[in-house]
This record gives C-alpha cells, structure tokens and sequence, in this order.
C-alpha cells in the first residue's frame, strides 16, 4: 500500500490511538486499582438501590453490619422509602486510613409530595458514606453503626 506525505502522520497516529484503546488508555498511578474498586463498589451499590435490587444491595454492607439486620429486613425497608432513587454520580472519596474512605456521591431523587397539582418532585442529595475495606473488597458501613468519632 502506497502511502503519501499525509499519509503517514494518519496512520501513525490512527494505530497509537489502537494501542492506547488496547492497553486500556495508558498507565494508572500506584493504588489506582484499590481507589477505582472502591469507586465502583460505592456507585453500584447504589444502582442496585436505584433498579430496586435491594436484596442484592446488602451484600455491600459491611459483615458487621450484616450480621445486625438480615437480608429480607434490609431489602423490605430500603424497597418501601417514600423516595425512589434515579442516579447516581461519584463525586469524591477522603480516606482517613487506607482502608476506612468516606466517599461523596450525588443522588439524584424523586418524591411524591401530597400537594395539589405538585406531583412528584426531583432533588439532588449529596450523601456521605463509609466504607471499610476488607479482605481486598470495600464495604459500606451505614451512619448509624460509625462511632461518634467516625472510622478513624
């Protein structure tokens, strides 16, 4: 194949952007594996809440805390709130020890207001949560089991 002037910049740079999709993108800093596990442990989560799966959803939390509240419990009350959750989006994660992080998330909401002609809202709601890792795997440990002096 006979290529011109132009046409080899093209081609060099069409088969590096092959290989940077190859390769995932490039290379990730030290530990970015854990934070992304983390990342993505928190989000779905919260898309198992959002698809009403909230039995599955338990399996999140911590042993701890699992061991406090079975699933069918757990399940009932999270499918029975007045809210129905619509998205969600990471926002940030601060970790106090490598393996206890509170991570930031935007909830996105709706709510049925009994209100004349208001119908059902929809609201943003920041949340904070933490986790702990265990194992290699992050767990969601809910507000109302952190001590007062939080996971640190």
């Amino acid at each position: 194949m006979k290529t011109g002037f132009l046409g080899r910049p093209l081609l060099a740079t069409l088969c590096l952007a092959l290989a940077a999709c190859a390769s995932g993108g490039g290379t990730r800093p030290a530990g970015a594996g854990k934070e992304d596990a983390l990342q993505a442990r928190a989000v779905e989560r919260w898309n198992l809440l959002i698809a009403g799966k909230t039995a599955e959803a338990w399996e999140y939390l911590s042993a701890g805390v699992r061991s406090t509240k079975p699933k069918e419990q757990y399940a009932s009350e999270m499918a029975n709130r007045p809210v129905k959750w619509e998205s969600v989006a990471f926002e940030s994660k601060e970790c106090a020890k490598p393996d206890a992080c509170t991570v930031r998330l935007v909830v996105e909401y709706s709510v049925e207001l009994p209100i004349a002609n208001v119908g059902r809202v929809r609201s943003p709601a920041v949340i904070d949560e933490r986790w702990i890792a265990v194992d290699g795997n992050w767990y969601h440990v809910p507000a109302e089991f952190v001590p007062a002096k939080g996971l640190r």
